[in-house]
């Protein structure tokens, strides 16, 4: 996973030796500095050679075979200054448990060290320091992973030293929305809310953020799934809501797919305390909409819902192939199902008595992706433990795992 870094930090952090950033934990987590999401530049102190808005992207950086200053893809500053800083405002308020510091690109002209801090969404005049002045290597993803924390962050600041350039700038965690007191209708589906799309059928195409994104520039945007050749493909997506809710209706939005939209489409939802409710044995999935057809290039697909439950997850299916644009729920947050009081004490013994067995099963509601996520956050969470006990000086608080 990586080795552990700068013990004396006053930030403990994890830097993560891979390639590609789907290769680690951080895979697990949205991005929360997206230029989709909404997240916008607020400040930087020099933008000579470009501009600070490019490291917000969602592209991959193209890298340059050039060394002349101006000719990358990020921002660069110019040269001789002793360090440069950058606020970002995200676009989605949210814990953050990592940081891709990229340098794609930058073999010469990448900073030495970063210093990365956040702003606290209920304390805007505290910062915490998440990254203090690590080493960043030249044409690098420069991947870290952080502590856990239950703070809330709404902006993000990036100092590099000296003043030099960086491809693109991504904090990797999880959206926490801010629901009103009398709120009556929201996007529940919203990646922008803290939904994501947590199983497919379609393994190239379907695991796309951008259709639970209202961002339609052209059908590239959305999600096509391949052609039926023998038999119906129906392929499916299953999203996790931002938060549970009692649905009004849904919207699929078929805009720029004029030739290759859907025949149909059709709509379950159930409700799991798991990521994924595949392994969730208690899950019920109902059907919510009767498979029905779909307008090509349409923004508004509309299904209302007839059901007072509460939903935590949807499955949308494609029939039998086509394109989608975007995916949306509306509803209302509504507080999770109160379980019966029998069977919330038969789960407290089935589980007391795993921890009994001389070799622990794993219980059957748990997602095999929460798992892993859950056993490699576990062993980050000790490697950032050591940091601290060894660290001088007073400890920041100790924090719990996710």
């Amino acid at each position: 996973m990586g080795g552990i870094q700068s013990c004396f930090s006053p930030a403990p952090y994890v830097e993560l030796k891979a390639n590609n950033v789907n290769d680690t934990i951080l895979t697990y987590y949205t991005n929360l500095a997206s230029a989709q999401l909404g997240s916008t530049l607020v400040s930087a102190s020099d933008q000579h050679y470009g501009n600070a808005k490019h490291m917000l992207r969602d592209d991959n950086p193209t890298p340059s075979h050039q060394r002349r200053d101006g000719t990358h893809d990020g921002w660069q500053t110019k040269r001789h200054l002793k360090d440069a800083s950058a606020i970002v405002r995200l676009g989605s308020h949210g814990h953050i448990y990592g940081i891709e510091i990229n340098t794609i690109g930058f073999d010469d002209a990448a900073p030495n060290t970063a210093t990365v801090e956040a702003k606290r969404e209920k304390a805007p005049h505290e910062w915490d320091t998440l990254l203090s002045d690590v080493p960043i290597k030249p044409d690098s993803h420069n991947l870290f992973l952080l502590g856990t924390s239950d703070h809330v962050y709404s902006e993000v600041k990036l100092t590099i030293y000296p003043g030099s350039g960086v491809a693109r700038f991504r904090c990797y965690g999880d959206a926490v929305p801010s629901w009103g007191p009398n709120v009556h209708s929201v996007n529940l589906a919203s990646a922008k809310n803290g939904a994501r799309i947590i199983r497919w059928t379609d393994i190239k195409h379907s695991n796309n953020p951008n259709i639970l994104l209202d961002h339609s520039k052209s059908a590239e945007d959305g999600w096509e799934t391949p052609h039926s050749r023998t038999n119906p493909r129906n392929d499916f997506i299953v999203v996790q809501l931002a938060t549970p809710g009692i649905l009004n209706h849904v919207v699929v939005s078929t805009e720029h797919f004029i030739g290759n939209a859907p025949e149909s489409i059709s709509v379950d939802g159930c409700y799991s305390t798991e990521e994924d409710p595949a392994y969730d044995y208690s899950a019920n999935w109902q059907e919510l909409v009767t498979q029905a057809p779909v307008e090509p290039n349409n923004k508004n697909n509309k299904f209302p819902i007839a059901s007072d439950q509460v939903f935590s997850h949807l499955r949308l299916t494609i029939h039998p192939d086509g394109g989608i644009q975007h995916f949306s729920a509306m509803g209302r947050p509504a507080p999770k199902p109160v379980q019966d009081k029998k069977k919330q004490i038969e789960e407290e013994q089935e589980s007391s008595s795993e921890e009994e067995v001389s070799v622990p099963q794993q219980r059957k509601t748990r997602s095999r992706s929460t798992t892993a996520k859950r056993r490699t956050r576990a062993a980050a969470e000790k490697a950032v433990e050591t940091i601290q006990d060894l660290a001088p000086g007073p400890r920041r608080k100790k924090q719990r795992s996710t």
